[in-house]
Parts: structure tokens; C-alpha cells; sequence
């Protein structure tokens, strides 16, 4: 891996930086031992950033991320892990320019990955990484991609339309050609999160945005047919910023986010039945930044979130029950080596399996870097 030598401005500035956006805290102490030595590194050639996972059927997972050269354009890596979290192949795709915003395994056993950047991409690999074919999408904001068997993609975003902005279902065949886009302004504002239900059909939620401020005045969320007629829509009240959500095992939806509060964001997190009723809406009292992961996490109805916290800039991990309250709660990484960006599944095994950026800065050997980790927790949370 290169590493860069800054100078004396670029140290004072990457500090002020770092401790302004809660990488570098200022004081605290540390959480969980969960470092280097504890995980698997992605053997990228060069700095990483923003990695996403998935499973995939041989028990093992997909990860895609931005790498970042030193001395020329970022573009996009991809790695197969089994389920031993071992390598089984890295591949780094030059050409490519953006952020991975989602990424699954194909029927045929290749990968798709979805990219946001100056132009949303939809990469079709084969079972090694290598690229098969790439199709530009016209979409603002892609969000999430799923098959929909052998007839092709759907790809759920959001776009400009001649009167007004919001989410929206774009369809392709099999080799990623664009066949039809689904206005979906009917479901509510902007759309943050799509996923497939157990049922076959589609759900989003989002944040609905009437007053002109920076501030939601209330979350939706929606489930869809594959065709995207609307089954039904929900809003809920309230400035929630949401920006994950998940099924829970009994069929009931979770969707996490933050919201204002103190001085900075609390973490709030929705649970709703099946039909999309509102059970409970909690709001956690401590700072956070934002939701990076959201998984299931066993048992009949319970979940996992995973949000980044400042200042002291780590992880916390927590599990809840069906009721809204707090199973454990975990906090992983520490001040010397924050896990940013980071994603979390559960495995098979009931464990759960985290990726993340470790960023590790010297400012008196003038280096920065910036690896992808995976790690794996134990069913309480605890590093193994």
C-alpha cells in the first residue's frame, strides 16, 4: 500500500479536520479491543473508504469499496470472502469512478454492483470479479438494486422529474439495458433505503421534505409490487432523519436514523408490523452521527444498528428486542484506530460479521491510512 507524506499545513489541517468531524477525539476512552489484530484486512492495493457487504449463497460475502491512490482518480474494488472471512479474490475496477452504494450476488453466481457518482452505473461481474458489461443509469441518487429473476434488475432511487424531485423504480433486462422507470411520488419524498420483503415484493422508506428547511417533516415508508403499483404507504410523524431499514424475522420492518437533539443527533430508530402500523418509535439520548448497518439479528423480531458516535468517533453496536429496548450494547474501535464507514450482517452462524475502515495516522512519520477490515462478534456483540 502507498502511504503519503504530508506537509507541516496538511498535518495541522488533517487534525483540525479529524477532531472537527469526531475521528480524532479530543478526550475519551477507548471501547471494545476491536483493532487490526482482531480482524481480516482486504488486501486492496491502495487506501480504502465507504465499503459495503452482502452474503452471498456459499455462506461467505461480497464487499465493494471506493480505493483511493495517492496520485490519481479513486475507482472501484471488489472482494469475495468465504465464510471463514479468508480471501478468496480481490479485483480492482480502474476504470470506474463513484461510491458503491449496494451490492448482491446474481443468479448466475456473478456479482452487480451499484454506483453513485457523476454517473450512476449499474457493474456486471462474472463469479471472479471480472467485468462483464457496464450500463450508465439515469438516475440522481441510486439507492439499492435487486434481481428480479431471470427478466432482469430493479434499481430503486431517486430522480429529477419536470415537476419535482423523488423516488422512483427503474427496471432493466438482463444485460442491464433500461426497459421502464416507475414513478414512485405516490409513496411519499425522498427515498433513502429499498428492500426485497419475504414475500416477494418491494418496501422503501424516506424522509418527506414540505416546509424547505433541512429538516423532514415526517418519514414514510411503502411497500410495492415488482411492477411498482403500491400496495401501501405509512407516514409518521415527526424530523427524523432515516436512512436504513430492514426486516425483522417475524415480518415486522425496522427503520433507523437520527434526529435532532443536544448538540448534535440522537439515534432514533421505527418499528412497524407487516402492514406497515407503527408499534414504537425510540429515540436514544446519546450523541451520534449517523446509521451505517441495520441487520436482523435472530430470534423472532429483534435487530441490530450500527451507528457511528462522536466525539469519541466508535461504533456502537446495539441489539434490541421486539419491544424497543436494549438486548446489549456494544461500542467497538477506540481513538487510535476508528472504524469508519461501517456495514455489519449476521452470519449463519448466528455471529455477526462487520466491515469497516480502519483509518491509522502517524503525524510524526507523516502518514496517513486508510484499510478495510472485517471483523466478527460473537452473538453478544464481543470481538472473537
Amino acid at each position: 500500500m502507498k502511504i503519503g507524506k504530508m506537509s507541516c499545513v496538511a498535518k495541522l489541517s488533517l487534525v483540525c479536520l479529524l477532531t472537527a468531524t469526531g475521528c480524532v477525539p479530543i478526550f475519551g476512552l477507548p471501547g471494545q479491543s476491536v483493532t487490526p489484530a482482531n480482524g481480516v484486512r482486504i488486501g486492496f492495493s491502495e487506501n480504502t473508504s465507504f465499503p459495503i457487504m452482502e452474503k452471498t449463497s456459499d455462506g461467505g460475502y461480497i464487499v465493494s469499496c471506493v480505493v483511493v491512490p495517492l496520485e490519481s482518480y479513486e475507482y472501484i474494488g471488489v472482494a469475495k470472502l468465504d465464510n471463514n472471512l479468508e480471501e478468496v479474490w480481490v479485483e480492482e475496477l480502474t476504470d470506474f469512478y463513484g461510491t458503491p452504494v449496494d451490492v448482491l450476488e446474481t443468479q448466475d453466481g456473478g456479482y452487480i454492483i451499484l454506483v453513485s457518482g457523476y454517473e450512476s452505473l449499474l457493474i456486471k461481474t462474472n463469479n471472479s470479479g471480472d467485468m462483464q458489461w457496464f450500463k450508465s443509469l439515469d438516475m440522481y441518487q441510486p439507492l439499492a438494486v435487486r434481481q428480479a429473476g431471470e427478466a432482469g434488475f430493479v434499481v430503486a432511487g431517486n430522480i429529477y422529474y419536470e415537476d419535482g424531485y423523488g423516488p422512483c423504480l427503474v427496471k432493466t433486462d438482463a444485460d442491464g439495458e433500461k426497459l421502464s422507470t416507475v414513478d414512485l411520488r405516490v409513496a411519499g419524498g425522498e427515498a433513502v433505503d429499498m428492500i426485497e420483503t419475504d414475500d416477494g415484493n418491494y418496501a422503501l422508506a424516506g424522509n418527506t421534505y414540505t416546509s424547505g428547511g433541512y429538516d423532514p417533516d415526517c418519514t414514510w415508508l411503502a411497500k410495492v409490487q415488482p411492477d411498482g403499483e403500491l400496495i401501501w404507504s405509512r407516514t409518521y410523524e415527526g424530523n427524523d432523519i432515516i436512512v436504513r431499514m430492514v426486516q425483522a424475522d417475524d415480518g415486522d420492518y425496522a427503520i433507523a436514523g437520527t434526529v435532532a437533539g443536544g448538540e448534535l443527533w440522537n439515534t432514533t430508530i421505527l418499528r412497524t408490523d407487516s402492514d406497515g402500523d407503527l408499534l414504537w418509535k425510540k429515540t436514544n439520548s446519546e450523541d451520534s452521527l449517523s446509521i451505517t448497518g441495520l441487520c436482523p439479528a435472530g430470534g423472532n423480531s429483534v435487530a441490530v444498528m450500527n451507528c457511528q458516535a462522536i466525539p469519541l468517533y466508535e461504533n456502537r453496536i446495539a441489539k434490541i428486542n421486539p419491544s424497543g429496548s436494549k438486548t446489549w450494547l456494544k461500542r467497538i474501535g477506540s481513538w487510535s484506530s476508528p472504524i469508519i464507514g461501517a456495514d455489519i450482517k449476521r452470519a449463519d452462524d448466528a455471529t455477526f460479521v462487520v466491515v469497516g475502515t480502519i483509518l491509522e495516522f502517524s503525524l510524526f512519520e507523516e502518514t496517513l491510512t486508510s484499510d478495510t477490515y472485517v471483523f466478527r462478534l460473537d452473538e453478544s456483540g464481543n470481538p472473537m
